[in-house]
């Protein structure tokens, strides 16, 4: 699997190659995210403040434009 921030350009030195074993894709991918991102539960002052500076909420459960395009290709 490769880390691998969507928006920078491999060359920036932004990804890195790794060897997971794992039972499933998803559980390599979350073994590789954790290392890199965290992820809080927003609060309701969150919500108003984000939502206020225009930030959209997003699904978690339809499918990314980053996931069709990497399926595409």
């Amino acid at each position: 699997m490769t880390n691998e921030l969507i928006d920078a350009p491999r060359e920036a030195g932004l990804a890195r190659d790794y060897l997971v074993r794992a039972p499933s894709k998803a559980q390599a991918i979350a073994y590789v995210v954790r290392k890199h991102i965290r992820a809080d539960l927003a609060s309701q002052d969150d919500l108003v403040s984000k939502i206020g500076l225009g930030i959209q909420i997003e699904d978690a459960t339809l499918p990314s434009t980053t996931d069709n395009a990497a399926q595409a290709s």
